[in-house]
């Protein structure tokens, strides 16, 4: 019965969109999990309605039975209920204390105002007991579990959604045994990253550099020892936008010392990544240095014209990166299989050093840059599929035939370029 509260098919009463959980099979469209849903639900119904009838559980096994009968009014929503049995409970043994406490942690939830200090600090009262009762308790990391991704979708629906992120951390990685993180630095990050807006993170940077804190934000903060994940991942989600400015502002407000350790920062540092090959440079970079060195080649490119063409390439060469060897400085992975949250705006990566190429373009004047500038916009058009254009940028490279960047590249290179699938 806990797993129920583990799944908006209990907080809503809606399918899941965003995970294949309730999912009999791996590839089941949305339409077939609804199905499957309903039936459960009625069956739910009818077996609660069963169960209410069985006077002899009733008397002969009380506490197991209105330990039931309270969940599966939760499941049903029937929250006076529920309360109805709660009230029934008896604490005989440390199993018994700990489901009435859970219980009441839920019914909390859902008859008071959890965004209320007041009514969070009487949540994180609750919830430091069932903690500190759970070695008594066999399989407690179970019901904690369920208990924590509960409250993260009761959150999320208050428009609580920078807590639901902790709660949902302290399920995944507290009390999941079978939950895969990519590192355990971006299991700190992986539902800001995901699953939260701007707003949101900057709300979790504010409860955590806050100097006084309820007893459920002292509990659900205590894996963080500051705020630096939480501005790394608001710095990348501004690079996301484009937003160059705002994610250097947040960079610049971590430490030195935090990025040679964090989890893809190492990987690429020593490839330049103002230059399109990979041949390693002597030179390193880390986010913020990234970010700022780009301000200055913008700031630069704008307050001096000699240096537009140079600029403007170099800062295309850096958007265009971001896709393969700069990857850090918007993913946390070098993956095919990267989440929906980000892959939507990598057009937005295309799109900046398209511009960028363009304007360099138009300031080049010699043609050996000007090749390379030609063929870095073919390429861009071949990594876009943009399968209608491919033909006629492959054929703006070819005018640069007699330049020594031309003649450097592959027999197959303009092949490749204008092939059309």
């Amino acid at each position: 019965l806990e797993d129920w509260l583990g799944s908006t098919k209990y907080v809503g009463q809606r399918a899941l969109y965003d995970s294949g959980s309730y999912n009999y099979y791996w590839d089941e469209k949305p339409k077939s999990t609804m199905k499957n849903w309903n039936e459960d639900y009625q069956y739910c119904r009818e077996f609660s309605a069963y169960l209410k009838g069985m006077t002899a559980i009733k008397k002969r096994y009380g506490n197991f039975y209105n330990t039931a009968m309270c969940y599966l009014n939760l499941i049903q929503q029937n929250y006076r209920e529920a309360q109805f049995f709660l009230t029934k409970l008896r604490e005989d043994k440390p199993t018994d204390a700990f489901q009435k406490t859970l219980l009441s942690m839920i019914l909390l939830t859902e008859s008071e105002d959890i965004s209320s200090r007041q009514i969070q600090e009487k949540m994180g009262v609750l919830f430091k007991g069932l903690l500190e009762k759970k070695n008594e308790v066999f399989e407690a990391q179970k019901s904690i579990y369920s208990l924590c991704i509960y409250m993260k979708y009761a959150f999320k629906k208050r428009n609580l959604n920078y807590l639901a992120g902790l709660w949902d951390y302290f399920g995944q990685n507290e009390f999941c045994y079978t939950c895969y993180q990519h590192s355990f630095e971006y299991s700190f990050v992986q539902y800001y990253d995901r699953y939260a807006s701007i707003e949101d993170i900057k709300k979790v940077i504010a409860l955590k550099e806050k100097k006084h804190h309820n007893e459920l934000e002292k509990i659900l903060l205590l894996p963080y020892s500051d705020a630096n994940y939480f501005k790394e991942v608001l710095g990348t989600r501004y690079m996301r936008k484009g937003d160059l400015e705002n994610a250097t502002q947040v960079f610049r407000q971590i430490p030195s010392t935090f990025w040679n350790s964090h989890i893809n920062g190492p990987e690429w540092m020593d490839h330049d990544p103002f230059d399109i090959g990979n041949s390693p440079s002597f030179e390193t970079y880390n986010k913020r240095e990234l970010a700022e060195k780009m301000l200055q080649l913008e700031k630069e490119a704008i307050d001096d014209e000699s240096k537009r063409a140079e600029n403007y390439l170099l800062l295309g060469n850096a958007w265009f990166n971001f896709h393969n060897k700069s990857f850090f400085m918007f993913s946390y992975g070098q993956s095919e299989h990267r989440h929906p949250a980000w892959i939507k705006e990598q057009y937005m990566i295309w799109k900046k050093a398209k511009q960028y190429y363009q304007t360099a373009l138009k300031y080049e004047k010699t043609k050996e840059k000007r090749a390379e500038i030609t063929y870095m916009l073919a390429e861009i058009v071949f990594q876009q599929e943009d399968k209608k254009n491919r033909k006629a940028s492959a054929e703006a490279f070819e005018e640069f035939s007699d330049t020594n960047f031309y003649k450097r590249k592959n027999c197959l290179t303009l092949m490749e370029l204008a092939r059309r699938d």
